[in-house]
């Protein structure tokens, strides 16, 4: 994978000068950086990017990034003068570095979508639709991208919205253990320190070292749980390789999985269904799509789709295929033209779309439901060491009208 490299140099002028390189290795950052007018080159020096540094990933900057673009297509602007006029107007370092690489890919002969796949600033639906684009008109393919992207802003925001109210309530229920373990059970053991009767001192003492260790096992395990899922979260934001990696058993839980399904299936075919509507060809469209989208069934999908079609099979019998239901197989069947079929896709997806948010829905009430069990059983512990407390308080207070 390329990395951000500050390759320190001396120009021909004689100046020394640092700059930073989009590149493979060391190696190559010093073969750019000589091909980029450094006569000699001292000292070449990996660039770490924090997690403070990867504004460049932004949904709101990949809209920035498209607009800019849309504005240079729509006046007529070659793209390799358009890609060059986007990275230098750029400020940030590591984000002018990164975008160099595009400007690279163009002018070694690659198209648009292959100069902003190199870069991986996009999701492979956003590189299908600038594909279509640049068979049908770049101008609709670029529209069509920040439409796309928009969308997901939207979704989200309202995902990022549920999660803050979850985390805030969860943050509170996380609270309750601690309590219990640190203040609580010391303070309790001290008011039942009190109790004269020997027999029943040690009763309520070993009932408290129950409720003291039962919450030190329930902490350590939700703590412990918190803590991992934390740092798997972070590595999942930053590192492309646990991305890789992680997404493969994310897709084999239950509802989790089929969210990922109808939510790569309602996007690909929508994309489909644009291509076909634009007038990009059958073949050409799924073949596409089978190389872009990334989730497994789906990107089978699309491929057994291209094959059958390179294998002399007709649409209707291309689409046969265990991912599409059989109302959803009629429709297809009954397609008369490309402009047809992509209407009949663009209804799928609209489907695909709605049980997309219907398993939203239920991932919320499972994530309430996860939130309302561990409230339940914290304060479960919380209320019987509170039941403790009060029975050493009476026990106490009625040894003492007895004693009057």
């Amino acid at each position: 994978m390329s990395e951000i490299f500050a390759v320190r140099g001396i120009l021909p002028s004689g100046d020394l000068t640092t700059r930073e390189y989009f590149a493979g290795s060391h190696r190559e950052a010093r073969r750019e950086a000589l091909l980029g007018g450094m006569s000699a080159v001292y000292d070449i020096r990996h660039i770490k990017e924090g997690i403070w540094s990867y504004e460049y990933l932004g949904r709101d900057y990949r809209l920035k990034l498209l607009n800019a673009l849309r504005f240079q297509v729509d006046a007529g602007v070659p793209i390799a003068q358009a890609i060059q006029a986007i990275v230098e107007g750029e400020t940030k370092p590591l984000r002018r570095a990164r975008l160099a690489r595009t400007l690279i890919v163009i002018r070694r002969g690659g198209t648009l979508a292959d100069a902003l796949d190199a870069v991986g600033l996009f999701d492979e639906h956003v590189i299908a639709l600038i594909r279509a684009g640049e068979k049908t008109g770049l101008r609709h393919g670029v529209r069509a991208a920040i439409q796309h992207e928009e969308a997901k802003r939207s979704a989200w925001r309202q995902v990022l919205s549920a999660l803050g109210v979850l985390s805030l309530e969860l943050s509170t229920a996380l609270s309750v253990p601690w309590t219990l373990h640190f203040f609580a059970i010391g303070f309790i053991r001290n008011s039942l320190n009190t109790t004269a009767d020997k027999l029943r001192l040690k009763s309520f003492l070993s009932e408290l070292d129950t409720i003291a260790t039962v919450n030190l096992v329930w902490m350590v395990m939700t703590y412990g749980l918190a803590a991992l899922l934390s740092a798997w979260a972070l590595a999942f934001m930053v590192s492309p390789a646990v991305r890789e990696r992680s997404w493969p058993y994310l897709r084999r839980f239950p509802l989790l999985g089929a969210y990922l399904r109808q939510a790569s299936m309602a996007n690909s075919t929508r994309i489909v269904s644009a291509m076909l509507m634009t007038g990009v060809r059958l073949g050409e469209s799924v073949d596409a799509m089978g190389r872009t989208v990334t989730h497994g069934e789906v990107k089978r999908f699309w491929s057994s789709v291209a094959t059958n079609l390179r294998n002399g099979h007709d649409s209707v019998r291309a689409f046969r295929h265990e991912m599409l239901t059989a109302s959803e197989s009629l429709a297809i069947a009954a397609h008369q033209n490309s402009n047809q079929l992509g209407e009949i896709l663009g209804a799928i997806a609209d489907e695909r779309e709605y049980r997309r948010k219907e398993l939203a829905k239920g991932l919320m009430v499972m994530s309430v439901g996860v939130m309302i069990t561990y409230m339940a059983i914290s304060m479960a512990l919380a209320l019987w060491a509170y039941k403790l407390y009060d029975a050493g308080a009476t026990f106490n207070l009625e040894s003492l009208q007895n004693l009057m």
